[in-house]
C-alpha cells in the first residue's frame, strides 16, 4: 500500500531539487550569452544581489550583462551542488567555474577562476526563483591569450558559441518537453530511485565541501 503523504513529499523533494538544478542552467547561459530578459526573469522582484556590495537584482542585472558584453569571451558554469530545502524556502551552495578572455592594455589576456555561489531561493506560485545571490573567490589565475583553433582537433567543428540572439543553440528547434513526474503508484519505484540518486549527488557535494573547507 502506497503512503500517499510520504510520496508527495518525496515527490514535492526530488522535484524541487530538480527545479533548482535548472534554475543553475538557465542562469549560467543567460549570463554567457547576455541574455538580460533571460537572466532577469530568474529572480523574484524583492531578491538582493551581493557581489561586494548588496543592492537589488533588477539593478545589477543589466550591470553584469554590460560587464559581459565588454568581455571578447565568456563560459562558466556551475559543478558541486549542495541544497537545503526547507519547504518553500531553500539555501544552496555551488562550485563555480569560469573562464574569460579581455581585452587590457597590454593585450588580450585569459583568466580562469574558482569560486563558489552561495544563493538563496524561494517557490511563489508554484515558481523557484532567487532571491539572494552571492559569490566567494577561491581562486584566480591570469595569463597572456593561447586560444587558437588551427591544427586542433577542434578545428572542425566550425560552430562557436555567441551571444544571443544568433547563438548556434538559438537556431534549432525544440521538440521535446520533459513532463512533471507526478507521484503514482506506477511510478513509485522511478521517483524513488532518482530521489537516492539526489542524495548520493548531495553526499559527494557534502565531502567536497568538508574537504575543501577542512570540516572534519
Amino acid at each position: 500500500m502506497v503512503d500517499t503523504n510520504s510520496s508527495l513529499e518525496l515527490a514535492d523533494e526530488v522535484l524541487s531539487r530538480q527545479a533548482l538544478h535548472d534554475l543553475h542552467a538557465v542562469y549560467c547561459r543567460a549570463v554567457d550569452r547576455c541574455d538580460l530578459d533571460m537572466l532577469a526573469s530568474l529572480f523574484h522582484p524583492d531578491a538582493i544581489v551581493d557581489f561586494g556590495a548588496p543592492m537589488p537584482a533588477s539593478e545589477w542585472v543589466p550591470l553584469i550583462i554590460d560587464v559581459e558584453l565588454s568581455l571578447l569571451r565568456a563560459f562558466h558554469g556551475v559543478s558541486t551542488e549542495w541544497f537545503d530545502i526547507r519547504g518553500d524556502k531553500a539555501i544552496g551552495e555551488m562550485y563555480l567555474f569560469a573562464h574569460t578572455t579581455k581585452e587590457n592594455e597590454g593585450g588580450t589576456t585569459e583568466e580562469f577562476n574558482g569560486a563558489r555561489y552561495v544563493r538563496g531561493y524561494e517557490r511563489r506560485n508554484g515558481v523557484w526563483k532567487f532571491t539572494f545571490l552571492s559569490i566567494i573567490m577561491d581562486f584566480l589565475s591570469s595569463y597572456p591569450r593561447s586560444q587558437f583553433w588551427a591544427a586542433t582537433e577542434y578545428d572542425a567543428a566550425k560552430e562557436r558559441g555567441r551571444r544571443t540572439p544568433n547563438d548556434p543553440v538559438e537556431q534549432m528547434p525544440f521538440m521535446y518537453a520533459f513532463p512533471v513526474i507526478a507521484p503514482t503508484a506506477e511510478n513509485g519505484d522511478a521517483l524513488r530511485e532518482l530521489a537516492d540518486k539526489q542524495a548520493i549527488d548531495q553526499l559527494l557535494a557534502t565531502h567536497s565541501r568538508g574537504q575543501d573547507r577542512a570540516d572534519a
